[in-house]
């Protein structure tokens, strides 16, 4: 046999199992390669848990893995006991100034409440992301996604729905707080030098 044809049997026999099926390579068993992204997780009020924020983060990191996107700790950006009335944020300036640097390329929020609860301020922020960052944002909760179609009509009506909710709150807290005046007494603390009877 010459030594081609014998190079040629080995590497028949090389190529098949003792079964006599073909050995398929192994798959690619190295780390998959993860989107960057990052979270912004907010509660409002000092009544709220603490772990408000964590229970968002996890829930965000949840939605990342599913779909191919890692967040580092150092992307999950938080407000504690703030208002989604206000604009200017500790957390969400940073979130914006890291999304301006390019340091990611995906945003999980819990809800669209947590950017914002007036729609003058959430469209905006949005807009902002996607358009001029080109900031994929997806909210887990509601199904707002901004690589799908449709989803600024999506957005701009759930905007609507958190404002609305803040503003029948605060007014149900003022009506609560008038019934218990009429009543004769007091809302909030005691004046100084004054005590409850």
């Amino acid at each position: 046999m010459s030594k081609d044809s014998q190079s040629k049997t080995a590497m028949h026999v090389t190529e098949h199992s003792a079964r006599g099926h073909p050995i398929r390579p192994c798959a690619n068993t190295s780390p998959p390669s993860y989107q960057i992204a990052a979270s912004y997780s907010r509660f409002s009020s000092d009544l709220q848990r603490d772990e408000s924020n964590v229970d968002q983060q996890r829930r965000c990191r949840e939605a990342a893995a599913e779909n191919g996107h890692h967040i580092p700790s150092e992307l999950e950006f938080a407000d504690e006991a703030v208002s989604g009335t206000k604009r200017h944020r500790r957390g969400l300036d940073a979130l914006l100034e890291a999304a301006e640097n390019g340091r990611f390329e995906a945003l999980y929020l819990y809800s669209l409440s947590r950017l914002a609860r007036e729609s003058v301020i959430t469209m905006p922020l949005l807009k902002r992301l996607v358009y001029t960052y080109r900031i994929r944002v997806i909210s887990v909760t509601e199904g707002i996604d901004t690589a799908r179609d449709a989803w600024e009509v999506i957005a701009t009506v759930m905007s609507l729905v958190h404002e609305r909710y803040v503003k029948e709150l605060a007014a149900n807290v003022l009506r609560g707080q008038e019934g218990v005046i009429l009543e004769g007494l007091c809302v909030g603390d005691y004046a100084f030098a004054y005590s409850s009877e």
